[in-house]
């Protein structure tokens, strides 16, 4: 069963990126159901909640990237905010059950860091940049990518837990 662990989690990941785009683009410019918003918000918080939970990587990376949301304030949407609220409310609930969640705090900080830079480097490009490709390169949030890079070289050790 232990070979189905990283199965779930891509397709976890990917659901949970489906969904947030998803939220955004119903919320933002109204191109889908509000309804059905609202539905994928409690799910994906959920789950969100559940892997950071029981897998420590997704609980230093989400932890890290929906702080770096409430920073920048992309926390904007009732949507996000019933994310944001179950997502934390799930390791909550595991703590206070006696189960251990695990974070690092240098690998939070360091995601933090590059999610908030995305955001802020996002907006000033489509507010004040007069460059196309600079517009494209900040549109991608590659400072998040450069980060998880980074750190999954240099913290090896402390992402991944390993088994006798």
């Amino acid at each position: 069963m232990e070979f189905l662990k990283p199965v779930l989690l891509i397709l976890s990941y990917s659901f949970l990126g489906f969904t947030v785009k998803y939220i955004d683009d119903a919320n933002d410019e109204g191109l889908f159901d509000r309804n059905v918003a609202h539905i994928l918000a409690i799910v994906s918080g959920l789950l969100g909640g559940y892997l950071a939970a029981v897998d420590p990587a997704t609980a230093n990376y989400f932890t890290a990237m929906l702080l770096g949301l409430v920073f920048a304030r992309k926390v904007d949407n009732v949507d996000f905010v019933m994310i944001t609220a179950l997502f934390l409310a799930v390791p909550i609930i595991f703590l206070c059950t006696g189960r251990k969640v695990k974070l690092d705090v240098v690998v939070v900080l360091v995601f933090l860091a590059s999610t908030f830079v995305d955001e802020w480097a996002n907006d000033w490009a489509d507010k004040r940049s007069s460059s196309v490709l600079l517009k494209k390169i900040f549109y991608e949030r590659p400072f998040s990518d450069v980060a998880v890079i980074g750190m999954t070289v240099a913290f090896q050790h402390r992402l991944v837990e390993v088994r006798d």
